[in-house]
């Protein structure tokens, strides 16, 4: 169940790559409608938590598909796909609570319209960035794909640790 979850997760993270993660968007008198979507590429943040994610679900897929055996050190790769996982998530959820900041030159003009005691509502602006459907959407991926690891890594059998040669069974008769 958990190898089917992380694998769902991490086709729909692939899906979310192509819907735009934050809008940027300007309306007011004599300002032609501007909308301008940013992607998960634009920013550092998601783009490493989106590369995360995804190679925690390529190590799952790589241990259903059967290929050779994965470990590091002595991390399992079940440990390792819900580290990856995990920490991707948590990378995504830092950029949708912070979000994006408008540059410096447009901060600059707020503060100076603030200064004069006007806002841009007073002169019809309505400009700003918001989340977009693709960054609730990675998330929510990420997420998935991290339980079904966790799942993964709680379920004897699937991805579980190599069991011990016959001549050590992990007895001391010492």
């Amino acid at each position: 169940m958990g190898q089917i979850l992380a694998l769902g997760g991490g086709l729909v993270l692939v899906a979310a790559l192509f819907l735009p993660w934050f809008r940027h968007r300007e309306l007011g008198p004599g300002i032609p409608n501007f909308v301008r979507n940013y992607y998960f590429w634009d920013f550092t943040l998601t783009m490493l938590g989106t590369i995360l994610v995804l190679a925690g679900a390529l190590v799952v897929a790589a241990k259903v598909f059967e290929l050779p055996h994965l470990r590091v050190r002595d991390t399992t790769a079940k440990q390792l796909a819900f580290l990856l996982a995990a920490i991707g998530t948590v990378v995504i959820l830092v950029k949708v609570l912070v979000g994006v900041d408008l540059d410096e030159e447009f901060q600059a003009l707020v503060r100076d319209l603030e200064a004069s005691g006007l806002t841009l509502a007073d002169l019809g602006l309505d400009i700003g960035i918001g989340r977009a459907a693709g960054v609730y959407v990675g998330l929510a991926a990420g997420a998935i794909v991290t339980f079904g690891s966790l799942l993964a890594v709680k379920s004897p059998g699937f991805l579980s640790a190599p069991k011990p040669s016959a001549g050590n069974t992990g007895t001391n008769t010492a």
